[in-house]
């Protein structure tokens, strides 16, 4: 199978006409307040177009850091994978876009190491496409999740060590 560099940067006209027209227009504008306001009221950020892409694909593609954050905080599934079995890590490698990658990484670890149709993961096209901030960041991915982890445990500690003890309370 010949690879087409359409199906790694395909017209954003295509991707964006197959998914309902006020949410693409909410995500290619980075309107997070719009974005917001359709989750709110009940829209499915889950739904995909005819290549199986979602919401946050389409954020990573478009490079709107702040709906694929807000997308990221709303717990979605981040290991959808469009036909081609790209996830959005793939895309955000690919586009170049560094802060959505390390962010999309803190998250979940693991979409660094999926290959898509093509037997490639984030880092062969982040070299394809000579992103060296991307290649030293998808070369330890697994150190980015533990970081995370690491905050977040620490939080967690802190905010514990704040609750007074009831037990001992009169």
């Amino acid at each position: 199978q010949q690879e087409s560099i359409n199906t790694i940067h395909p017209p954003l006209k295509k991707v964006i006409e197959k998914l309902p027209s006020i949410l693409k227009i909410a995500i290619q504008l980075g309107n997070l307040e719009k974005f917001k306001l359709l989750c709110k009221n009940g829209f499915n950020i889950h739904s995909q177009d005819r290549k199986k892409r979602t919401a946050l694909h389409l954020a990573v593609l478009c490079g709107q850091n702040e709906i694929a954050e807000h997308l990221l905080k709303c717990e979605i599934t981040l290991h959808s994978t469009d036909i081609y079995g790209r996830n959005a890590l793939h895309y955000a490698a690919a586009r170049g876009h560094d802060q959505i990658a390390k962010n999309l990484l803190e998250h979940e670890p693991s979409l660094a190491t999926v290959k898509d149709q093509y037997n490639k993961n984030p880092f062969d096209y982040a070299c394809q496409f000579d992103h060296s901030n991307l290649m030293s960041l998808l070369e330890h991915p697994i150190e980015i999740g533990k970081k995370r982890r690491k905050l977040e445990d620490k939080k967690i500690d802190e905010n514990q060590t704040n609750i007074p003890n009831l037990a001992f309370s009169k």
